[in-house]
Formats: structure tokens, C-alpha cells, sequence
């Protein structure tokens, strides 16, 4: 029997508002993706209007001129910050949006957990054999890699890389090309995954840091998959 995430691993709560004359409002818990000058953070958005919107990360948000924000897979949307105050930000919308248009989601890929794009080298591990690879993005169940090797559905194998935690099991769970999908035996809590992603990226866990510090790999904590295994 596999475990339960809980409400971390996919937060969402809608409350319209009117009042005032002000633009319509949404109070918000969802979980999305923040990027920035090429980085790409987590974070929950808190609420969304017309003209902004207002979210929390796990870690200082870092500054930048390139920013947008992915509500869901496929859909970003420009974005300009405002305010940031450590790690709560506001950001405005380069123009004025539709709200519904941003709260109900009509992306690629609406319900899948949000990935984060990467280019990470790693070795994949089967037996006594090590195949290097590329990590081509991570989510907190999963990674999909790239290789001219092709492994079986359904073969456990482990995945090893520098900042990654060890051990780090998966199944091949599909393969497309030279591409190839794998599901973790166990999955990410959603701050701990949001931290190793930013350290992998040379995000600052702390304000005034600017280096990699460890700390990520070490406090990842990995639970049981709910996923399937087909």
C-alpha cells in the first residue's frame, strides 16, 4: 500500500471577492513556479488579481529582470515584482489579465505536479553498471532524463548526482526516444523538494548567501510514492 503526500503536495483553494470597486480578487493556495533570469522556483501563489499577484517561497526570493510565473505546465505569464520581502513577493502582470482565464487551469498538462527544467549531469545506476545521463527536468515524484540507453519499464534502478539525495531509487516508468521517464520509490515533501531544486540552481537558501551550501541534500526528506506503478 503506498502512503499519501498530504495537502503539501498540491495545495489549492479558490475564494472570489468583490467589494469596493477594486478589481476582482482571488485568495489562492496553489502551488507554482517562479522564474526567474533563467531560474525556476517554487512557491505557492497566496492570492491573484486582475493587474498582480502575491506568492511565498520557501527560501529568499532572488531578484531579477526576467521574470514570469507558471500557474500550470505550459502557461506563463510575464510578471514584474513589485515588493519582495524576503520570501514573500508581489508581482505585477505585464498587462492586465483575465482572472478566470488564471484560476482555472487550461495548460498542456493542468494536473500534472510542476516540473523543474534542468540540465544536471547524473549517473543512473543498474547493478554494477553506471550510465551517465542528463537530468532534463525533476519533479517531486519523478525525473525525466536523457540517454542513448534504454532501460526496461519497470526496472528499479538508482540515480546518483552531485546536491541529489542518496540513495535515490526509481522505476523506468516510460521511454521516448532518447528520453525516459522514471517514478521515485519515494516522493518529495513539497519544501524540501522546493529547496533542493533552488540548491541545484545556485538559488541562496539564506539571505546574504551565494553559494551552495549542502544543506538541501541533507534535509530532504523523500516519503513513500502514492503513485502507481503502471
Amino acid at each position: 500500500m503506498h502512503g499519501t503526500i498530504g495537502s503539501q503536495s498540491g495545495m489549492e483553494q479558490t475564494v472570489n471577492l468583490e467589494g469596493r470597486g477594486a478589481p476582482r480578487i482571488a485568495l489562492m493556495l496553489r502551488n507554482a513556479k517562479l522564474c526567474i533570469d533563467g531560474k525556476e522556483v517554487l512557491c505557492i501563489v497566496r492570492d491573484v488579481s486582475v493587474t498582480g499577484v502575491r506568492i511565498r517561497a520557501f527560501h529568499p526570493i532572488p531578484a531579477g529582470r526576467a521574470c514570469s510565473i507558471e500557474l500550470w505546465e505550459g502557461q506563463r505569464f510575464p510578471i514584474e515584482q513589485a515588493w519582495n520581502n524576503g520570501q514573500e513577493a508581489g508581482y505585477a502582470f505585464s498587462e492586465a489579465m483575465d482572472l478566470e482565464a488564471l484560476i482555472y487551469e487550461n495548460g498542456t498538462f493542468p494536473k500534472r505536479p510542476v516540473r523543474v527544467n534542468l540540465a544536471l549531469p547524473a549517473t543512473i545506476l543498474h547493478g554494477d553498471i553506471g550510465t551517465q545521463v542528463t537530468i532534463c527536468n525533476l519533479s517531486q515524484q519523478g525525473v525525466c532524463i536523457e540517454s542513448d540507453r534504454r532501460w526496461p519499464q519497470r526496472q528499479m534502478v538508482r540515480i546518483s548526482g552531485e546536491g541529489l539525495p542518496d540513495p535515490l531509487d526509481a522505476i523506468v516508468l516510460w521511454n521516448r526516444g532518447n528520453q525516459h521517464g522514471l517514478v521515485f520509490e519515494q516522493t518529495f515533501a513539497l519544501a524540501d523538494f522546493a529547496l533542493l531544486v533552488a540548491e541545484l540552481q545556485s538559488v541562496p537558501l539564506r539571505e546574504g548567501t551565494t553559494q551552495r551550501g549542502g544543506s538541501a541534500k541533507g534535509a530532504a526528506i523523500l516519503r513513500e510514492n502514492p503513485l502507481p506503478r503502471h
